[in-house]
C-alpha cells in the first residue's frame, strides 16, 4: 500500500511528500511467497506477494501490471505440511521453465523453453512436519502457465491447498 500525503498551511500549499507504508496483511494467510522478477533468470526484482496457491494461467498476459508480459521469472518459497506419512509426488505444470525443491531435494529441473508440460518427482514426507519448498518458474514468450500439485497414496492428485502452505520460510530480496 502507498500513502501519499500533501501538507498545507494556512496560506495554501506549502509542500508535498510521498511516504511509502508497507502493510503486511498476510499474517495467518496460507500460501507461498512469490518474488516476481523481470528477466528469465531473476534479473531485476519487481515485487512480492503471498499467493494462496500456485495455479496460474496468464495466457499471453502478465501476473501484475509491474511485471512484463514476456521475459519474467517467479520464485515461490515457503513451507508445506503434509497430512500423511508417505511418499508424495509433486507435479509442476509450466509453459516454459520450472524447477522444484522440497525439503532441500531437487525434484524437477526443466529450466528450458517448452510448451505446457508436466514434470514430477517423489519424496517421502512425515505427517504434520513442515518441509521447505522452492518452486522457480520463467516465462520467455507465448503462453504463461505455472501450477504446483501433489498426490500420495491417501490423497488424490490436486493443487496444494493454502491450508497446507505457509510463508515462514522465505528467500529473496
Amino acid at each position: 500500500h502507498t500513502l501519499r500525503m500533501t501538507v498545507y498551511d494556512t496560506g495554501g500549499l506549502s509542500g508535498s511528500a510521498q511516504v511509502t507504508v508497507t502493510v503486511d496483511n498476510s499474517a495467518g494467510a496460507g500460501g507461498l511467497r512469490g518474488d516476481y522478477y523481470s528477466g528469465m533468470n531473476f534479473n531485476t526484482y519487481l515485487m512480492s506477494r503471498v499467493d494462496p496457491q500456485v495455479n496460474y494461467d496468464w495466457g499471453t498476459g502478465s501476473p501484475d501490471t509491474s511485471v512484463p508480459v514476456d521475459g519474467f521469472s517467479v520464485r515461490w518459497t515457503g513451507v508445506i505440511t503434509p497430512a500423511f506419512s508417505e511418499t508424495y509426488t509433486f507435479f509442476t505444470q509450466s509453459y516454459d521453465g520450472s524447477r522444484l525443491w522440497v525439503n532441500g531435494q531437487q525434484l524437477v529441473n526443466q529450466w528450458v523453453n517448452q510448451g505446457s508440460t508436466e514434470w514430477s518427482g517423489m519424496i517421502a514426507l512425515t505427517a504434520g512436519v513442515p518441509v521447505t519448498v522452492t518452486f522457480e518458474y520463467f516465462e520467455n514468450g507465448g503462453g504463461a502457465l505455472a501450477q504446483l500439485s501433489w498426490q500420495s497414496a491417501s490423497q488424490a492428485k490436486g493443487l496444494i491447498p493454502n491450508t497446507a502452505m505457509g510463508t515462514s520460510f522465505s528467500s529473496g530480496p
